[in-house]
C-alpha cells in the first residue's frame, strides 16, 4: 500500500512539474512576443533584430503557407531594410498569382503591420489553425517552433487579419524565426 501511495505521489509530482514547465515556456514566449510586436508597431527593426535567430535568420511569409522561396534575412540585414530602395519578390498574390514585388518598407505596410497587432481581438498560443482556405504549415516547416498568433476577427469593414510570429528555442533563449501574415486574398 505504501508503494502505491509513493508511486501515485511521484507520478502526480512529475505531472505537476511538466505542466509548470509548459506554463513557464508559454509565459516566456508570450513575453518575448509582446516585445517583438511592440517593436514591430514602432518600426524599430534594430530592436526586432535582437530577437532574430542567430543562424536561421528571419523568414517573411506573405501567407499562412510557408515556402522555401520565402525571403530570409539575418539580424544585421534587417536593421537597414526599411530604408532600402531594393525591390524584392516576396512570393505571389494569393488570388491572381502575380508576383509580389516591392521594397521591404512597402511589404511591411501591406504584409507585416497593416493592423494594430499590439491590440488584437485575440492572441492564440501554438494553436496552429487555418483561418481561411490557405493551409497553415508552420508545424511542418518549423517542427520545433512555437507560434503566437495576433488575430483580428472579420467585421463589416475589414477582413480577418492574422500575424503569426514563430519562435524557436536555442539554449535558454527564444528566437524569432518567422513572420507569417495570414489574411484572405491580399
Amino acid at each position: 500500500m505504501k508503494k502505491i501511495i509513493f508511486v501515485s505521489i511521484f507520478i502526480l509530482t512529475i505531472g505537476i512539474f511538466g505542466v509548470s514547465a509548459q506554463s513557464k515556456e508559454k509565459a516566456d514566449v508570450l513575453r518575448v512576443s509582446g516585445q517583438v510586436v511592440a517593436a514591430l508597431k514602432a518600426k524599430d527593426l534594430n530592436k526586432v533584430a535582437g530577437f532574430v535567430h542567430p543562424t536561421k535568420g528571419l523568414r517573411f511569409s506573405p501567407y499562412g503557407y510557408i515556402g522555401k522561396k520565402d525571403l530570409v534575412f539575418k539580424a544585421n540585414e534587417l536593421k537597414t531594410l526599411l530604408k532600402s530602395k531594393k525591390v524584392y519578390q516576396w512570393g505571389e498574390y494569393d488570388e491572381s498569382e502575380k508576383p509580389i514585388k516591392m521594397t521591404f518598407a512597402k511589404y511591411y505596410e501591406n504584409f507585416v503591420y497593416d493592423y494594430n497587432f499590439a491590440k488584437p481581438d485575440k492572441i492564440n498560443y501554438n494553436l496552429k489553425q487555418n483561418n481561411g482556405v490557405m493551409i497553415n504549415n508552420i508545424a511542418e516547416f518549423y517542427p520545433k517552433g512555437v507560434e503566437v498568433e495576433y488575430y483580428f476577427e472579420p467585421t463589416r469593414d475589414r477582413m480577418y487579419g492574422s500575424l503569426r510570429l514563430v519562435y524557436e528555442k536555442q539554449g535558454t533563449k527564444w528566437y524569432l524565426v518567422g513572420v507569417v501574415r495570414d489574411t484572405p486574398g491580399i
